[in-house]
């Protein structure tokens, strides 16, 4: 863009020969007021070099970098930004007037501070308010300060810093678990409460590179109401990382969190991906569309899975029971070293699976146990067991005692190896 027409301009004017200079006591420039400064055009209008001392509103700040030459260095300030707030502005501008290769270049220096300052920037999924602080700012993209402010409604310490193909931002403050989904643009899941410290840099890229956020934590503070090895006490400390990617079409998401590592891709909804437990992830067919999930775990009781007041996992009306995410998923060669159903425990359990359109299925292969479990949006669970060894009972044998008065055979007593219990544990099923 061109530069704007100055308006509301109060000032002196001294035209001596081939310079003039303008001593400005007030105007108006895409919506920044500047106050008094100094306009000196050189060489017959060839060039001008400007000292300013200006403020404006957040919005006006924005207004004035999308609106000016300054855009060209700083492209990734969109449409869809908002401001709030205030900044004041001292500094040193050349602007080339004529076009010629005499003519110095754009050059921009400007020293600014800010006052309960605002941003929205809903491409990085991220509102920062009440920031406060002293930068400075010089092309092509150089901006260094530090600020502090809130983030997610938390307090947030942030350092700027650019070199010649990044600017960078480094912020450390506290998050909730909703923040965290919030970042990805993914459905909340009650699984966690609590907050937690972390560290993050978000990398701007100025030429050929990818935008991205990484995100380091250990959780602590953060209680996880997950099954098994997943979950997680505030107390406890978990080193975790998450690496957002800002791609054109959808973020790419990584994380590492206790035994797992994995990635998604998100646009509107989760498009793909895939979780390793105690693995890498595993690498899903071009035209998968669900999550794939494989590994090894240690322990899986199923109990932990149906409970839903357990997982904390809100579900749909129409989900299957208990184990319904919001997004489909697969599960492929999942090696379970013990699984349990209340008071059974298999060895070695190799578990497939699925959840698609609301429908979630299970196929268990081990020595002792061969099954297959369809969960329906409606209806009872459907079991189908084609193999089940349960644990040997234990039977006393009849006999006579001979010592006693009046001898009484006793009758053997045999001990049922499927607890009534396990009832408890599973819903309702329709088994063959």
């Amino acid at each position: 863009p061109a530069w704007p027409l100055a308006q509301a301009v109060s000032a002196d004017v001294r035209v001596a020969g081939r310079d003039t200079k303008v001593s400005v006591r007030e105007a108006q420039i895409a919506g920044v007021v500047a106050g008094p400064s100094q306009v000196v055009v050189y060489d017959n209008g060839r060039y001008a070099d400007i000292t300013v001392a200006a403020a404006a509103e957040g919005g006006a700040a924005l207004r004035f970098v999308r609106e000016t030459p300054v855009n060209t260095s700083l492209p990734f300030i969109t449409q869809d930004w908002a401001g709030a707030g205030h900044i004041a502005v001292n500094g040193q501008v050349i602007m080339p007037l004529k076009a010629d290769d005499t003519t110095p270049a754009l050059s921009v220096a400007l020293d600014f501070t800010l006052d309960n300052f605002g941003l929205e920037m809903p491409s990085y999924r991220t509102q920062i308010s009440d920031l406060v602080g002293e930068g400075r700012f010089e092309l092509p993209h150089q901006l260094t300060g530090t600020f502090s402010g809130r983030m997610f409604g938390q307090a947030t310490n942030i350092v700027a810093s650019a070199d010649a193909d990044w600017l960078r931002f480094e912020m450390a403050g506290r998050l909730r678990p909703e923040d965290v989904f919030a970042l990805v643009d993914s459905p909340a899941l009650n699984v966690a409460q609590g907050e937690f410290e972390f560290d993050a840099d978000l990398s701007i890229a100025m030429a050929d590179g990818i935008t991205n956020l990484a995100i380091t934590t250990d959780f602590m503070g953060m209680a996880a109401e997950l099954p098994g090895h997943l979950g997680k006490a505030a107390a406890d400390a978990a080193p975790s990382e998450v690496d957002v990617q800002f791609l054109p079409d959808y973020q790419s998401v990584r994380w590492r969190y206790q035994v797992t590592q994995g990635w998604l891709h998100v646009a509107d909804t989760v498009l793909r991906g895939a979780v390793g437990i105690a693995s890498a992830p595993p690498v899903p067919s071009e035209d998968d569309t669900a999550v794939l999930v494989s590994g090894t775990l240690t322990k899986l009781d199923l109990s932990d899975w149906t409970d839903l007041e357990a997982t904390g996992i809100e579900q749909p009306d129409n989900a299957a029971t208990g184990l319904t995410l919001p997004v489909d998923w697969s599960l492929r060669d999942l090696r379970i070293e013990e699984f349990v159903i209340g008071e059974l425990a298999f060895d070695d359990v190799v578990l497939d699976g699925a959840q698609h359109d609301g429908t979630v299925s299970f196929d268990l292969h081990g020595d002792d146990l061969q099954a297959a479990i369809t969960l329906p949006p409606e209806g009872p669970l459907q079991l189908n067991i084609a193999k089940l060894v349960l644990p040997g009972s234990e039977a006393t044998a009849s006999f006579t005692n001979p010592v006693a008065t009046n001898p009484v055979a006793t009758t053997p007593t045999v001990s049922d190896p499927l607890s009534i219990n396990i009832g408890r544990v599973l819903p309702p099923a329709q088994v063959s």
